[in-house]
This record gives C-alpha cells, sequence and structure tokens, in this order.
C-alpha cells in the first residue's frame, strides 16, 4: 500500500467509526508530544536556566556574554543586564601593548575596529581605523561621546565577535568624542560618516552592547539561529586569522 493510500485512510470521517479516526487523533497526539519535547520544553528549561542565572548575579560581578564580550554588571532590572567595561585608572606600559595588540588583531581580522573587551580585556579601550578614507587611526582610552548630532544615518554593520553575520543599524551621522590617547593624553575629536559609525560601534562594545541590539527582536533572533548554526561543532569565541588589512567593525 502506498502512502498516498495510508494518509486517506487516517485522515478518513469520524463517523465512519473505523480506525482512520482513531489513527488521525494518534497523529495529532504525536504532533503535539514532538512539538512539546523539541520546542517548548527546551525554551521553557533555557528560560528556568537565565532566571537563575540572573538570581545570582550582583553588581561587580565579572561576567561573559554569549557572543565572547568582556565586562562588569553595573545594572541587573526587569531580567536585563547591563554589564561595562571598566575605566582605565591610568596608561602604562601595559596598556600601551594592549592598544598594539588591539591594532594588530583588528587588521589580521581584516576590521576597522576593535574594543578590549572584545579579546577577553575588561577595561575601556578600543582602536578604531578605517583606513586612507579618513585617518589618522584613533587610540580610545576611556571615550565618551560629548555630542552628537540630530541626522541619523542608517548602514550595514558587521562585528568580530560575530563573524559573517550583518544587520542595518542607525547611528548618528556626526559625533565629538572625548577619551585619552596611546600616551594617556586627552584628546577631542570630531568625527562623521563611517568613522563616526565605527566609534559608536566600539564604544557600544565597552558597554556591553552588540549591533544586533540595535535590531528588532525578529531579526536578532534570525541572525543569532543563524551564526550558531555556522559554529555547530566549535568551542570557545577565537577565530582564526590570517594578517591581511580592514572590513568588519
Amino acid at each position: 500500500m502506498t502512502t498516498a493510500h495510508l494518509s486517506l485512510l487516517l485522515i478518513a470521517s469520524p463517523g465512519s467509526g473505523g480506525p482512520g479516526a482513531s489513527g488521525f487523533v494518534i497523529q495529532i497526539g504525536l504532533f503535539i508530544a514532538i512539538f512539546y519535547f523539541l520546542l517548548i520544553r527546551p525554551q521553557r528549561r533555557q528560560a528556568e536556566q537565565h532566571k537563575q542565572l540572573l538570581a545570582s548575579l550582583q553588581r561587580g560581578d565579572q561576567v561573559l556574554t554569549s557572543s565572547g564580550i568582556v565586562g562588569e554588571v553595573v545594572h541587573i532590572k526587569d531580567e536585563q543586564v547591563t554589564i561595562r567595561s571598566g575605566e582605565a585608572k591610568f596608561v602604562n606600559d601595559a596598556v600601551r601593548q594592549l592598544v598594539d595588540d588591539l591594532f594588530e588583531t583588528m587588521l589580521a581580522a581584516k576590521g576597522v575596529g576593535l574594543a578590549a573587551n572584545q579579546i577577553g580585556v575588561p577595561r575601556r579601550v578600543a582602536v578604531v581605523d578605517i583606513g586612507e578614507e579618513d585617518p589618522p587611526p584613533l587610540v580610545l582610552i576611556n571615550p565618551v561621546i560629548v555630542e552628537r548630532a540630530h541626522e541619523h544615518e542608517i548602514a550595514e554593520e558587521g562585528c568580530l565577535s560575530i563573524p559573517e553575520i550583518f544587520g542595518d543599524v542607525e547611528r548618528h551621522a556626526r559625533i565629538v568624542v572625548e577619551a585619552w590617547d596611546r600616551d594617556g593624553k586627552p584628546f577631542r575629536v570630531e568625527a562623521q560618516g563611517y568613522k563616526a559609525r565605527a566609534i559608536q560601534h566600539e564604544i557600544d562594545h565597552l558597554d556591553g552592547i552588540l549591533f544586533l541590539d540595535h535590531l528588532s527582536a525578529v531579526k536578532r533572533s534570525l541572525l543569532l539561529s543563524k551564526w550558531k548554526k555556522a559554529r555547530k561543532g566549535q568551542t570557545g569565541y577565537l577565530k582564526e586569522v590570517t594578517p591581511e588589512p580592514a572590513g568588519e567593525l
């Protein structure tokens, strides 16, 4: 008997009283059971684990996010956690070496920006270099955006923390930033266009924010699912890179 014939038997009308009706009920029951055990139950378990994790967190705790970002918990409310990288108290040889490492890693990964907490260092240090389009490269130690233009621009962004994933993000078209340079000297810089976008992206990282957080919940969920599927079987957050010039933020 073919599959088509079997299907016709299983959806026979309930009034017939034959095996088709009971078979149909069994099919529905199996479908519900599969749906529960494969989708609903794992989601409930994940939600419960999330609640338990939140209950165990306190301000000041050091955490590692699902995308490999290191930071300090600064705020917990309504099941939302805000993490932030700690400020550099001073600039010494260790901080300058960190800056050099950031530039080297960024260029090797074909990036145009990188924050310290992306490589596991919870300090408010980032670098930006979009190349000849808008020199010079920037070292941003304890950066603060002090001015933001009213105008906004929407453009596609990617991230070295979640490689090969992209989304359209709205950013301020022009900003003014105050920070320390590689020698610990305070400076103020105005940036616009792509460079302003890169700076905002990296400061977001220092505040525990990914570009995905600027997208709709649906879009964010789809992109994260794509990323996790692409990383199936891989552990950790490290991506092998080879030295070449610039790309993702």
